[in-house]
């Protein structure tokens, strides 16, 4: 039987708060073990919490850029549950009263056949809890070592509605939601530091039905392509199971990088397991409408509809607006090099995504931290744009405005003797010395052998010490050859 996997992802989002969620220690990633952590967050009889303000004004404003209702009430729950790296025996999270509810996401993503189809992703919630801390195996000691750093660290868990149909199109929404909520400010949505960690929800059904099969849970997945490759691995497994006429089983499970395969943790838990209750040390937090209002006002062009204006308005091409968007800094970069007087879009786009990201990886720098900025490399593109400097010069300009931070692309383009030549009267001089002296060539053009015409450009140029424009060179060349 033909299966056809309905998926859905769990996104643990940590927020870009200088201190924890319910206490003043600071969230940063790096510290010593256990060098962050107080009597709150590490869960001293008779410490109360206290919201960060800071932490609640990101949710909202995550859940705006996820096109979310945003609760006037919110209010924050208990859920009970036993981990050595959770130190008050239950976490502080939203049950029944999230922060963002009814949202979505729309995103391009592949469609299987080499090309895009538009997507839209439904999100259920957006809800804050304190994040747990982190547990260590040493390798090649039987023990576990526990580090509270973590514990509290605010977290906004975003979960989306069954709606995803494979791999790859997991992948593109987790994608496009980091960039969301990177363009936000609302988070580093660093993988490698934990700031974004993944847990995916997978089941299978018959194609062409609409009912949902036995849904299993993967756990900690940290990089795009452990997604890709635990959500094929359940799917496998899943899919085996059922040809064989067996039943998939409701579990929790781990996926394993090395063997490709997922595995049982355990049989998985409902919400009740978790004995949620109010929290009685937090009271409802009122969110007003007005507030709500101000912070929409305050979120930026977000990269989806970036893309389309940079497409629909400014002519790129799908593949360049999209590696422009991939990077807010990027995407501002190219606009301000525009705003600074550079008037081909397509050109501009790919000077930066050529020459502009290879200073930045020459360097190990992020594209704002350059010294070629955006007027300057505008200065640079009107240049070429204007026929005064050819686009070989061009780059070799781009390197000298990086090694040379007080000069100006023209200072460098005559201290270096790059401008080109476009005096009419000075470039007729050089073809008619050229036809001169090139009489073979000349014969076998006016002969009908036209293919030479390549050959007496290149001695034009060649004549000229490289430096004449070429287009002027072209049609005076023509034009003296048609003259006879």
């Amino acid at each position: 039987m033909s299966w056809e996997p309905v998926i859905g992802l769990e996104v643990h989002v940590q927020l870009a708060t200088a201190s924890k969620l319910f206490c003043r220690c600071e969230a940063r990633f790096g510290a010593p073990p256990n060098s962050l952590v107080c009597p709150v967050c590490s869960g001293q009889p008779g410490t109360l919490p206290v919201l960060n303000a800071e932490a609640l004004r990101l949710g909202v404003l995550a859940g705006l850029a996820l096109q979310c209702t945003i609760d006037p009430a919110t209010k924050f729950d208990r859920k009970n549950y036993f981990y050595p790296d959770l130190p008050k025996g239950y976490q502080i999270s939203q049950y029944d009263r999230p922060l963002c509810s009814g949202g979505a996401l729309e995103f391009e993503a592949p469609d299987g056949r080499g090309g895009t189809v538009r997507r839209r992703v439904s999100i259920q919630r957006a809800h804050l809890e304190e994040d747990s801390g982190k547990i260590i195996h040493p390798e090649g000691m039987d023990l576990a070592l526990v580090d509270l750093n973590r514990a509290g660290t605010p977290l906004l868990e975003i979960v989306s509605g069954p709606d995803i149909r494979g791999t790859a199109e997991a992948s593109a929404y987790l994608q496009a939601l980091r960039r969301t909520l990177r363009y936000a400010g609302v988070s580093e949505c660093d993988m490698e530091k934990g700031s974004f960690r993944c847990d995916a929800n997978v089941s299978l059904r018959a194609a062409g039905t609409t009912a949902f099969g036995t849904r299993t849970e993967i756990k900690n997945l940290n990089s795009f392509r452990f997604v890709a490759q635990a959500l094929q691995a359940e799917i496998d497994r899943q899919g085996a199971l059922l040809d064989r006429g067996e039943r998939v089983v409701q579990s929790t499970m781990a996926f394993d990088p090395q063997s490709g395969r997922t595995a049982v943790m355990r049989t998985k838990e409902d919400a009740h397991d978790y004995r949620y209750f109010p929290e009685p040390d937090l009271p409802h937090f009122d969110v007003p409408a007005a507030w709500v209002a101000e912070l929409a006002g305050q979120l930026p062009e977000l990269p989806d509809a970036r893309k389309r204006r940079f497409i629909e308005q400014l002519g790129l091409s799908p593949r360049e607006a999209e590696a422009l968007v991939g990077e807010r800094a990027l995407a501002d970069y190219f606009e301000a090099v525009l705003a600074a007087g550079a008037k081909q879009p397509a050109a501009a786009a790919g000077w930066i995504l050529t020459e502009v990201l290879r200073l930045a990886n020459e360097r190990r720098l992020e594209v704002p931290a350059l010294a070629t900025t955006p007027a300057r490399l505008a200065g640079l593109l009107q240049l070429v744009e204007g026929g005064l400097l050819s686009v070989q010069a061009g780059r070799t300009i781009v390197s000298a405005l990086e090694q040379e931070p007080q000069a100006g692309a023209r200072e460098l383009a005559e201290r270096l003797d790059l401008l080109q030549v476009s005096d009419s009267a000075e470039l007729e001089r050089v073809v008619r010395e050229t036809l001169g002296r090139e009489r073979e060539l000349v014969e076998r053009y006016r002969s009908g052998k036209t293919g030479v015409f390549n050959a007496l450009l290149g001695a034009v140029m060649k004549a000229s010490g490289g430096k004449a424009n070429p287009n002027t060179v072209r049609g005076l060349l023509q034009a003296a050859l048609d003259a006879g």
